[in-house]
């Protein structure tokens, strides 16, 4: 994670180590930024959440169901209520990218998991086709982009065959 202060030179903010495990991606690649009470969040592509904690090196911070399983795979966005929780967007449900089998091997297993600081995660929303980005409005309703691997005519694929989308979540 990179800060630019006033003077406008870039500097490391916080480095993230790359993932233990070979394949996709190999490299750390931050996704997406978010606060909770002032301690900064970020998330990564290799499906993991970091917290900063005031200190140079961020810590992992484990987001798995209650069966210990993962929730997380390859974080494209992520959204908080500045409070308690954060939203954030996998976009597939398995590690790595989807290869060789191609991207519907894939289609339909994108979710929407919710974290807290005081409760367990939760996946709030499943079976999305490619989600990426998230917002989060004033009635607490979230907004989460589909389809966005789909281009918006002439794509090959049968789960893009409406395009890309945003759909509206309720938070609870």
């Amino acid at each position: 994670l990179d800060w630019v202060p006033d003077g406008g030179k870039l500097v490391v903010a916080s480095p993230l180590p790359n993932p233990k495990q070979p394949g996709f991606p190999s490299d750390a690649v931050p996704t997406c930024v978010a606060m909770i009470r002032g301690n900064l969040y970020s998330a990564d592509l290799a499906g993991r959440l970091w917290k900063r904690n005031g200190s140079y090196d961020p810590t992992e911070v484990p987001v798995t169901g209650v069966d210990g399983k993962p929730l997380l795979h390859h974080v494209t966005g992520c959204v908080s209520d500045g409070l308690e929780h954060i939203y954030l967007v996998d976009m597939w449900g398995t590690p790595g990218p989807p290869v060789p089998a191609g991207p519907a091997s894939t289609a339909g297993t994108g979710s929407v998991v919710e974290f807290s600081r005081k409760t367990a995660p939760v996946l709030i929303a499943k079976g999305l086709d490619f989600p990426n980005g998230i917002a989060l409005a004033k009635d607490g309703s979230l907004y989460v982009s589909v389809g966005s691997t789909c281009t918006a005519q002439g794509t090959p694929f049968p789960y893009c065959a409406k395009g890309g989308g945003i759909i509206r979540l309720r938070s609870s």
